[in-house]
């Protein structure tokens, strides 16, 4: 991989991760 491709990846993963992170805590809140 070089630079442009790692990027790529990590603008990929970064904002899954996010939105899976804030599904979580919205769905916890929902059910607390």
């Amino acid at each position: 991989l070089d630079q442009n491709e790692l990027m790529e990846v990590e603008g990929g993963i970064v904002p899954a991760l996010l939105l899976g992170y804030i599904a979580g805590v919205a769905l916890y809140a929902a059910l607390s």
